[in-house]
């Protein structure tokens, strides 16, 4: 509703769209991540967080609109893949791997449709997996 009433979404970041929306009218509150034992790794339960411009994720020339949520541990999104990601194909069945994946986005290599993901993000400092949801891809 608040791209059509303001003809786009919220260009903002996730404190200022989130008070946007919460004012608005919008949003009757701002959702909270469960807190389940066993779900988190590598970090401390967390808030969703929008960003206008989080990232080129689709190979384009702008950074696009996301919304995610992240420390889990590789097993929930494992199951959160195979219950809800979209058009990811044969890896619906476990997480998107960042780094194995040529540290390119679901987007880059399967197209605009990949919109709903659980992307694997490990390195020296960390080690989990966070939930995207792009909300637009701007290219």
């Amino acid at each position: 509703m608040y791209a059509l009433d303001n003809g786009e979404l919220p260009q903002a970041s996730n404190n200022i769209a989130k008070n946007l929306l919460l004012d608005g009218g919008y949003l009757k509150a701002w959702p909270s991540p469960v807190t389940s034992t066993g779900v988190w790794q590598g970090g401390s339960p967390d808030d969703y967080h929008y960003h206008s411009s989080y990232d080129d994720m689709d190979g384009g020339t702008t950074a696009d609109s996301v919304i995610w949520v992240g420390y889990f541990t590789d097993e929930l999104c494992d199951v959160f893949m195979a219950k809800y990601a979209n058009d990811l194909g044969t890896l619906r069945s476990a997480q998107f791997d960042w780094a194995g994946n040529g540290n390119a986005y679901p987007g880059e290599i399967l197209g605009k449709g990949a919109r709903v993901y659980g992307i694997k993000w490990a390195s020296a400092d960390v080690d989990w997996c966070e939930i995207e949801w792009v909300m637009e891809y701007k290219d």
